[in-house]
This record gives C-alpha cells, sequence and structure tokens, in this order.
C-alpha cells in the first residue's frame, strides 16, 4: 500500500471513532412522570430513575447522584443547570452520546469510578463495577446521565421552567 492510503485509513478510523460518540439524540415532547431512587454499587452514590412517557412508550433516564449514607443525604440538583422536572408536564431535551473522557476530570462522576467501558466501537457503553468511595461532592451532576447503560450529556433542554441560575 501506498503511504497516502495508509494515512487516508488511519484518518477514516479516527473520524468513525469521533462520530460514534458524538450521536445526538433528541426527544419531542415526552410527558415526565416521575421518578424513583434506587442504589448503585457504590455506597456514595445513588441511580435516581427519570421516567417519561410518549404514547405508549416509556423512556427511562438514569442519573446517578452523590449520596451521604451517614446522615441519609441525596444532593439532587435537578438536570441541566438546575431545573427541577414538574411531574406531567411534557418536555423537548437533546442528549448526546459521550465517551467517558467528555466528563471532566475535575468530576467526581460515578461513571469514571464505577464503569468499565468494554467495548472499543461504543465508547459510551459501560458496565458497573464495584467500588466504595469516600463520600465527595465535586462537579456538576446536572447534566451527565445514562440509558441502558451508554452515558449522554444533556445539551438542550424546553421549557426551561423551574430551572436555577444558569453556570
Amino acid at each position: 500500500m501506498k503511504k497516502k492510503h495508509i494515512i487516508f485509513i488511519i484518518l477514516s478510523c479516527f473520524n468513525i471513532y469521533n462520530c460514534v460518540a458524538q450521536k445526538v439524540t433528541t426527544y419531542n415532547k415526552i410527558v415526565y412522570r416521575g421518578c424513583s431512587v434506587s442504589k448503585t454499587v457504590n455506597k456514595c452514590f445513588v441511580n435516581k430513575k427519570l421516567l417519561f412517557t410518549k404514547n405508549n412508550d416509556t423512556i427511562i433516564i438514569n442519573q446517578k447522584l452523590p449520596f451521604r449514607l451517614q446522615h441519609a443525604t441525596l444532593y439532587d440538583y435537578g438536570i441541566y443547570y438546575n431545573c427541577h422536572l414538574e411531574v406531567d408536564t411534557a418536555y423537548s431535551f437533546k442528549l448526546k452520546k459521550i465517551k467517558l473522557s467528555d466528563i471532566p476530570i475535575l468530576h467526581n462522576s460515578y461513571y469514571r469510578i464505577n464503569a468499565d467501558f468494554i467495548d472499543s466501537l461504543n465508547l459510551s457503553k459501560y458496565i458497573d463495577i464495584r467500588k466504595n468511595t469516600s463520600f465527595l461532592i465535586k462537579g456538576y451532576y446536572d447534566k451527565f446521565f445514562d440509558i441502558n447503560n451508554e452515558i449522554y450529556e444533556i445539551i438542550e433542554l424546553s421549557p426551561l421552567t423551574g430551572c436555577g441560575i444558569i453556570r
């Protein structure tokens, strides 16, 4: 093979690699039905399961939140810049599939601690691994979610009712 062909193949593979983890999913006018909280494999995080419906479809979005076991305190700042969803309200939003490296390294993220990324073709897909850590709130927890064990970042939400100050 010629050197130009090899470089082209390498660049093509690199572009495919980057595009796979940047897929944007749009949900239009899905109705928020409520949430439930359950434990995770790390005692300092809980899973907040957000339940949405549209027609006969159900969409479940998981948010990993810090939890202080000693005081039974959940630190829930809502989603997308401190927005607290209202039950029976229709929302539209966009989620971007991300890789672990897209979450700032300074964040104390459940995904950095308790996720193992084993699929080289889907860098957003993970499996949970058991690892407990000390309680620490560091970073933002309102923008990163998972659906079917794939990591997403929320990049757009409407309406923005019930939202706090945009940082």
